[in-house]
């Protein structure tokens, strides 16, 4: 459990990061409430094991994930479902009804799960069991998790909170330093090719993270959006993905501009479109041809993305991420994450999980 607390009571107006327009669907996916609706933590709320539910599978669902030969989705009220060939799906015990929002494996055996009320859930037998390592009502959701070491790893959330365990997840504590402080959303971790880590979220927010968690620095980011996610790219590089369908690409996190934390005011910073100045900042803007959300993506094996969001919306790149062509799809409602299995795509979203099939890309 946490062994830290924040000073603060912790009162979240959860979805102040998605515009009004997505609150249906990006909100759903980023663990939010309604627009307007404010949520008081409880903080006599006790962990309750998920409910078995017949249609658990056709439920909003926001993380997917491989292991040991199965795929494993999670997403509401506690819901962990598994199948082996990814059409089947049967649903798992949950020590928690709460809303699950990532799915993460670290090794064959060892899996993690995060999710609202501050939930760790850990698995040790590649996803056929797991067991709570953390939960607290008076905590900000978590989005994601990241191990550097089998026992060094961070877990990130709502409103800056930031977890840390030194002992593989037994404990967690309160990690708060001057970027922690802003006080903004944390969406998604990119374990980058050289070893260091990227770290995505609200306002245009992008921190690079090496020396497996001490250092923190903050890069200039040349969009001001939310970035929903964030994929490795080449050997030290990193594709961004966010509102509005905007994409952007460096071919070099480590010499991209860096933001002094000193002098950052969130209220002063622009969205940058000049080609010359981005290229100055280290970025290039990739035109994506969508105007939706991109919620979710991956990696396929030559190194091009695939691209998820909001109505359905599917896309993947060519030429080393620098254009786009639509992926033929299947489901017409919001898609929150998706996994490369060959020449196909497991996604998952507001009404379960949906097969993509990548190789036909219109131009």
């Amino acid at each position: 459990m946490v062994t830290k607390r924040s000073e603060r009571f912790l009162v979240s107006l959860r979805g102040v990061c998605l515009l009004w327009a997505l609150a249906t669907s990006a909100a759903a996916w980023a663990g939010q409430v309604e627009p307007g609706e404010v949520e008081i933590p409880d903080p006599t709320l006790k962990p309750r094991p998920a409910e078995m539910m017949p249609l658990a599978e056709r439920s909003l669902l926001l993380g997917v994930a491989r292991s040991d030969g199965y795929y494993y989705l999670v997403g509401m009220r506690g819901h962990i479902l598994r199948s082996r060939d990814g059409q089947a799906w049967e649903q798992r015990p949950s020590p928690v009804r709460s809303k699950l929002n990532r799915i993460r494996f670290t090794s064959d055996r060892t899996g993690w799960i995060v999710g609202n009320d501050g939930v760790l859930l850990q698995s040790q037998d590649a996803g056929v069991s797991w067991q709570l390592r953390n939960f607290d009502a008076e905590q900000h959701p978590l989005y994601d998790v990241h191990f550097f070491t089998p026992d060094t790893g961070l877990a990130v959330g709502g409103k800056g909170q930031v977890l840390r365990t030194e002992d593989g997840g037994q404990n967690w504590e309160l990690l708060e330093n001057e970027f922690t402080d802003l006080g903004f959303h944390y969406f998604n971790f990119a374990p980058l090719a050289d070893g260091s880590l990227l770290l995505v979220g609200e306002k245009g927010l992008i921190q690079h993270i090496t020396d497996a968690g001490e250092t923190w620095e903050m890069l200039k980011s040349p969009y001001v959006g939310s970035w929903f996610g964030a994929l490795p790219h080449g050997r030290g590089g990193a594709v961004l993905y966010g509102l509005r369908g905007h994409v952007f690409v460096t071919e070099d996190v480590a010499s991209a501009e860096r933001e002094d934390i000193e002098t950052y005011d969130e209220f002063e910073v622009e969205t940058t479109d000049d080609p010359a100045e981005l290229t100055r900042m280290g970025w290039r803007k990739v035109e994506s041809g969508v105007e939706q959300g991109l919620l979710g993506g991956d990696l396929l094996p030559d190194g091009e993305v695939v691209l998820t969001g909001v109505n359905g919306v599917a896309i993947r790149s060519h030429a080393g991420v620098r254009h786009f062509s639509p992926v033929h799809k299947t489901a017409e409602f919001s898609l929150n994450d998706l996994l490369v299995v060959g020449r196909s795509a497991l996604a998952v979203g507001m009404y379960g999980p949906a097969w993509l099939s990548i190789t036909e890309t219109p131009r």
